[in-house]
């Protein structure tokens, strides 16, 4: 599986050496692609498969995300969610200092020039 989802990474561009496939079991047909370059398939996926070339278009799928940087767009806004409900519910930011520091930091991505890191003021 990782041999195949190499050539894929190589065929459309990416981060080849990232390239990587994790099994896990789950009863549906699951595919997940994540930040890291890493695919995450089911057993039931894998099992549906007639042939390597479906498997090539399943990966180049999944890759497909992780070059346009899907994965992040969706998973860091889920994360960054959950870690503020984590800090007001436990008392460490209020619902102010909360808005001030999100209001900061979408202030410093949005001046960041292309390719740097975004620092706050």
């Amino acid at each position: 599986l990782n041999r195949v989802a190499r050539q894929v990474a190589r065929a459309m561009g990416g981060p080849v050496d990232e390239a990587r496939v994790a099994l896990f079991r789950e009863a549906t047909l699951s595919t997940l692609a994540l930040p890291s370059g890493r695919i995450l398939v089911s057993v039931s996926a894998i099992n549906a498969l007639e042939d390597e070339s479906e498997l090539v278009f399943m990966l180049a799928h999944e890759w497909a995300h992780i070059v346009s940087s899907d994965p992040a767009r969706v998973l860091v806004p889920l994360g960054l969610a959950a870690l503020e409900r984590i800090v007001t519910d436990k008392g460490v930011l209020d619902a102010g200092a909360l808005a001030r520091s999100r209001a900061r930091w979408a202030e410093a991505a949005r001046t960041a020039p292309h390719g740097e890191p975004i620092r706050p003021r």
